[in-house]
């Protein structure tokens, strides 16, 4: 039999197989520009799924180490690694959907040092959310604020003192002998022996703040090298957008500094290893050695309890009449009102300065002080200081008050935004270099979001069946984007 077709069949024949394989390669783009957003994604989740692992292990940061090991940073590495998970992900043979990457740009990327630290601060606060309540991180700041402080650390005694025994040493001209006989006759009263106060002044003085406060203690002898680090040096920067929790009074920042307090080991709280023993305290004082940094805390330690006990010396009724009876004894027989003044002002405040020590040494201990204490809370007798400076005493313990992780996390709300930010990061990059294979590791190769692009080919299938062979030698090409952040 013989079989025919005519020409509008053939014609109409032709048009319908055009159509069919035309909407199949309509439907293959646009499954290949789908596959392609796979497989961008899957290669950024692979990419940053090699984030460097003793980070995460010790302080709970992600961040991937776009160096690679090494000491140079350079984008292609990181970009090299994406284009081979891309690869990887893609059809090894001539499947339906199989494409070709070509290239992949990272367009946009952020380190973990970049704004001064901004981006590790947003990530530490994120890891603090985990571990707790708004209500919590909400109490304790207020309780910490309720500290008051304006970032003045200076222990004001020395300065008093030494205006107190100038006006001993050059007295002013008395005043008229009547107004001295009455002034004498409303103060004069019995003073029992007392320890001199500015005596017992230099003796702290000679002995220094740190050490009057830890005698007796074993004081850790470690040191870092501090040029060099990621505080004082010159940081790779990252072209992405960040946002930055220090920028104003952001419950973020909150979180921040309680994920510092816990993470960074202080006094009392050391941890074994070859770094920072106060660490928390390097972070406050960015110094060289444990003891220089202890120092300065302690020093500032000792400048704001003294501002409080000042309070509560001036504020009860017998302890100021104590502190005018001694300044008139030690005024001696002048009597001069106005000297008398000036030497009191210094009698209260070495007075207020010994009962510091008191409390340095009980918070260092690990134990509580009320921030304004009453009566029944002071420790201290005027007329007997010399018996408190001894390495033994120490302030009344109280159930409630102030801890010195309370002191601390007062003195960090008082820092720059770029040492609060960077010098967290000194030490997890020295702790770091201690790690075996990671001796190049530097905090500001560390990538912790990037915005990649990549760009795919590939070549028609049904379109070379209907003839359309100029069409069909061509490649497509697209590009995809996409972006990922710990």
């Amino acid at each position: 039999m013989r079989g025919s077709v005519t020409v509008f069949f053939s014609m109409i024949l032709t048009i319908l197989c055009s159509l069919f394989f035309s909407m199949s390669e309509t439907i293959r783009i646009l499954g290949m520009q789908s596959r392609s957003t796979v497989i961008t994604r899957e290669a950024l989740a692979g990419t940053c799924s090699e984030y460097q692992p003793y980070l995460w292990a010790a302080y709970q940061i992600l961040a991937l180490d776009g160096s690679y090991g090494s000491n140079d940073f350079h984008v292609g590495m990181v970009e090299n690694r994406i284009g081979e998970f891309c690869q990887n992900n893609c059809d090894g043979g001539n499947g339906l959907f199989h494409m070709e990457p070509t290239n992949c740009r990272l367009k946009e990327y952020c380190l973990l040092t970049d704004g001064d630290g901004a981006v590790f601060m947003q990530q530490a606060a994120k890891m603090a959310k985990q571990q707790i309540s708004l209500e919590a991180i909400q109490q304790w700041h207020d309780g910490v604020c309720s500290m008051g402080g304006d970032g003045q650390y200076e222990i004001s005694a020395e300065s008093q003192v030494d205006a107190a025994e100038k006006a001993l040493e050059h007295p002013d001209p008395s005043p008229a002998q009547d107004e001295t006989e009455n002034f004498m006759d409303t103060n004069q009263a019995v003073v029992p022996t007392f320890d001199n106060p500015f005596r017992i002044f230099r003796e702290i003085k000679e002995k220094g703040w740190l050490g009057i406060v830890t005698e007796g203690r074993e004081i850790s002898q470690r040191t870092i090298v501090t040029d060099g680090t990621v505080s004082t040096r010159s940081l790779q920067q990252g072209t992405g957008i960040f946002s930055d929790i220090a920028a104003g009074e952001d419950k973020n920042l909150w979180f921040y500094e309680w994920y510092l307090l816990h993470r960074f080991p202080y006094f009392g709280q050391e941890t074994k290893g070859d770094g920072l023993a106060y660490q928390m305290e390097y972070i406050i004082a960015g110094k060289s050695s444990d003891i220089e940094n202890l120092e300065t805390v302690v020093c500032h330690l000792l400048a704001m309890r003294q501002v409080e006990n000042v309070l509560t010396i001036t504020s009860n009724p017998g302890m100021i009449q104590q502190t005018y009876q001694v300044a008139l004894s030690l005024a001696g027989a002048s009597a001069n009102p106005a000297v008398v003044q000036l030497v009191q002002a210094g009698v209260v405040a070495v007075w207020a300065l010994v009962e510091s020590i008191l409390d340095a040494r009980r918070l260092l201990d690990g134990g509580r002080v009320a921030l304004v204490k009453t009566a029944e809370q002071w420790t201290s007798q005027l007329y007997s200081l010399a018996t408190y400076i001894v390495p033994s005493q120490k302030a009344r313990e109280t159930d409630t008050g102030m801890t010195y992780v309370h002191y601390l996390a007062s003195q960090l709300f008082l820092l720059n935004k770029k040492a609060l930010g960077l010098r967290p990061m000194d030490l997890m990059e020295e702790d770091l270099r201690r790690q075996n294979g990671f001796e190049n590791a530097r905090m500001d190769h560390m990538l912790c979001s990037m915005e990649v692009a990549c760009a795919y080919q590939s070549y028609p299938i049904f379109l070379s069946v209907v003839g359309t062979e100029s069409f069909s030698r061509n490649w497509y090409s697209y590009e995809c984007e996409d972006a990922i952040a710990y």
